[in-house]
């Protein structure tokens, strides 16, 4: 039986009494599911709950009535698309459009240096094993700046890698002057610490200078300059014959 019952005092609250502190938990609990009505003037309230003091903690509830929350496992998404559509996993080197980028182990240690990176881009990996695996001609036809150079010193690695030295020639065409020169001072850096020695023949290339042309490995011309050589062929037919890689940047049709 419920004995002591709460009291709304003039302002609406629930007032308990000090007997409340020292009743049974069996009380209490009661008293927690009770609830009691007042008048408010002349107008009867609506139920109100009493003070929620009395609620019991889920540790005093014994075990077997506890009722727990099952714990749902988090779904682990991989996005194998991202927005670079680069897959990247620790294992292997990133895959970009459906390429898998090789790596420069591909490579012996002494051409390794050469290239100032790790991986190759997805043009220079697509073309990797036609032009370092094969002795195919390739046309590539890719935007500027895709890595096509790049494309073009795997194929010089690979004239090394199956010649000996001074036995073979290459040639680099490149439609300027302007463009010839970079090539030189950039390719006389890679290749020096393989004994490899590239020349410039242009328009501004004198005739007393062709014995050290005939001496070069890597000849770097422009059409108009190659073109004229070739009209005298009878005169540098031992050079020609030299010839086994043709490279050729800037074709216009």
């Amino acid at each position: 039986m419920y004995h002591n019952s709460p009291t709304p005092n003039t302002t609406g609250e629930v007032v308990s009494s000090s007997s409340d502190l020292h009743s049974s938990p069996i009380t209490r609990r009661q008293e927690a599911l009770h609830t009691s009505t007042y008048q408010s003037g002349n107008r009867r309230s609506d139920t109100v709950p009493v003070s929620s003091r009395y609620v019991i903690s889920s540790d005093k509830i014994p075990e077997m009535f506890r009722v727990t929350k099952p714990q749902i496992k988090q779904k682990k998404v991989i996005d194998t698309q991202p927005a670079g559509r680069v897959i990247a996993l620790n294992h292997a080197p990133p895959i970009v459009q459906n390429i898998q980028l090789l790596s420069l182990d591909n490579l012996p240690d002494r051409f390794r240096s050469v290239f100032k990176y790790e991986l190759f881009n997805a043009v220079q990996s697509k073309c990797f094993p036609n032009v370092y695996g094969t002795d195919d001609n390739m046309i590539i036809s890719s935007p500027t700046g895709s890595g096509k150079t790049v494309v073009m010193e795997l194929a010089i690695c690979r004239l090394l890698q199956n010649s000996v030295q001074g036995t073979c020639k290459i040639v680099y065409q490149a439609p300027t002057k302007a463009l010839c020169s970079e090539r030189k001072r950039d390719w006389d850096q890679k290749f020096a610490h393989l004994n490899i020695k590239c020349v410039e023949l242009t328009g501004d290339t004198q005739s007393a200078n062709l014995p050290d042309i005939k001496a070069g490995d890597i000849i770097i011309t422009t059409p108009e300059k190659w073109d004229s050589m070739t009209r005298k062929w009878h005169d540098h037919k031992k050079l020609f014959e030299l010839v086994r890689l043709f490279l050729v940047i800037w074709i216009t049709w």
